[in-house]
């Protein structure tokens, strides 16, 4: 076994800077207007199992990264940190529960700046709408799926309450990769 970090796990370990030269924290702690504008970032904050054609510098998600993720309450922490970042760029804030099993529950609700944090993203085709799909897609694999299902329930509700400015098809694509299947 080497010691030697693999490129995502450096990075989320706060050890590693993506292609750009930009570390985790610095990324997070970002404006919102850098967030709209700058587009390879969001593939570094929530990695895929499959090469992506907008950054294709960025880590693929492998067996490793899985059972570090898996492992390491680290990872999750600064995993968590960037969906919370991420949902507050979006205009949502998030609340934690445990159920009676005691497993985590997330709520995703709509935080009071909503309205103004959505006119730049929701309306038909944005391009935060794939950016979304991402996050949740990565929550899930990444260890953590209740972020993901969180997530999702907001989803629902923003696809019933701005039905037309969010179509039936990314509503449909939100629900599997939020809960595995449309619900």
């Amino acid at each position: 076994m080497h010691d030697e970090l693999s490129p995502l796990l450096a990075f989320y370990s706060e050890r590693g800077k993506d292609h750009r030269g930009r570390s985790l924290s610095g990324i997070l702690g970002s404006s919102d207007e850098w967030l709209e504008r700058e587009h390879d970032y969001i593939q570094w904050l929530f990695p895929m199992g499959e090469k992506s054609p907008y950054a294709p510098e960025a880590p693929i998600v492998d067996t490793e990264a899985i059972d570090a993720f898996a492992r390491q309450s680290n990872l999750r922490s600064n995993q968590r940190l960037a969906f919370q970042r991420m949902m507050q760029f979006y205009g949502f804030e998030l609340d934690d529960d445990v159920d009676d099993d005691g497993k985590i529950i997330v709520y995703v609700d709509r935080s009071k700046d909503f309205e103004r944090q959505t006119q730049r993203w929701l309306r038909p085709t944005n391009h935060n709408f794939k950016r979304i799909t991402r996050i949740v897609k990565s929550t899930s694999l990444l260890s953590s799926p209740h972020l993901a299902r969180g997530l999702g329930e907001a989803l629902v509700l923003l696809g019933r309450d701005f039905y037309g400015r969010i179509g039936p098809q990314t509503l449909a694509i939100w629900k599997s990769a939020s809960f595995g299947h449309a619900r």
